[in-house]
C-alpha cells in the first residue's frame, strides 16, 4: 500500500526521512501496515493513502492537478472569467500547491483523491462569498473539514484568484482567507485589488481590504483623488 506524507516536518519510515509530498510504500505483509492505516484515520493525519495504479505519468507527486501549460500545450482561445487560481491550506491542498491557469473550457483529469472535487468546491465558495459564504462551509461539514489537516498549529485557508475586468486597465486579484475560532468560521481577510502595480507604484491599487475585521474601502470620487474609508 502506498502513502503520501502530509506533515510539513516529514515522516520517518524504515529509518528514512520522507519530506512532505513524498510517497512511500509498505508491503502488505509488513506488521506495521495496520499502524499506518490507523494514522490515516486520525483527526489530524500526517499521511494519506495513494490509490495504486491510478496516477497519470504527467502528475507530479507534489502537484495534485496539472494544466495544459504544464504539459507544454498551447492556451485555448475564447473568453474566460477566472484567469488563475491558487489554493493554500484548504481541503486537500496544502501550502505547496502551485497557482495554475484556467482556460475558457477546463477538464479535470486525475486519480481519486487528487483534488478535482475540492477545486470545484473552492470555486463554489467564491460564488457564495457575496451572499452567504458560510453556506458551502456548513454543507461541506463545517470549517474544520475545509482546513487542510497536514499543517501544524492554527491553519488559515486561502483562495487567491485573478479575474478578467473588462472595465479596467488590467485584471483584478481577489483573495479570500479564513480560519476557525472554537470550531467556528472566522474570516481573516478579503481583498480586491489590481493584479499588478502600475509602473510608478510599489504595490497594486487596492479597492477593498477586510483586514481581519477592520475593513478599508478605497474610492475615487473624481479623477486623481483617492479617498480611503475605514468601515
Amino acid at each position: 500500500m502506498r502513502f503520501r506524507v502530509l506533515s510539513p516536518s516529514g515522516a520517518y519510515v524504515h529509518e528514512r526521512l520522507y519530506e512532505k509530498g513524498e510517497i512511500f510504500e509498505i508491503e502488505d505483509d509488513d506488521p506495521r501496515l495496520k499502524d499506518y492505516r490507523a494514522s490515516v484515520r486520525k483527526p489530524w493525519p500526517s499521511i494519506e493513502v495513494v490509490p495504486d495504479a491510478q496516477e497519470p505519468e504527467y502528475i507530479e507527486s507534489r502537484s495534485p492537478l496539472t494544466t495544459r501549460g504544464d504539459r507544454g500545450e498551447e492556451a485555448m482561445d475564447g473568453k474566460r472569467f477566472i484567469r488563475t487560481i491558487k489554493l493554500d491550506n484548504i481541503l486537500s491542498y496544502g501550502s505547496w500547491a502551485d497557482e495554475f491557469p484556467l482556460e475558457p473550457l477546463n477538464v479535470l483529469i486525475g486519480p481519486n483523491a487528487s483534488g478535482k472535487s475540492n477545486l470545484i468546491e473552492a470555486i463554489s465558495l467564491l460564488a457564495a462569498a457575496p451572499r452567504d459564504i458560510q453556506g458551502p462551509i456548513q454543507k461541506g461539514g463545517g470549517v474544520l473539514d475545509w482546513l487542510w489537516k497536514g499543517a501544524s498549529g492554527l491553519t488559515t485557508a486561502t483562495v487567491d484568484i485573478t479575474v478578467e475586468y473588462p472595465k479596467g486597465h488590467q485584471p483584478l486579484r481577489y483573495l479570500l482567507s479564513f480560519t476557525e475560532t472554537g470550531a467556528r468560521f472566522t474570516l481573516k481577510d478579503e481583498v480586491i485589488a489590481n493584479e499588478k502595480p502600475y509602473d510608478d507604484k510599489p504595490i497594486p491599487y487596492l479597492y477593498y481590504d477586510y483586514k481581519e475585521g477592520y475593513p478599508v474601502l478605497n474610492v475615487s470620487p473624481k479623477k486623481g483623488a483617492n479617498v480611503i474609508i475605514a468601515v
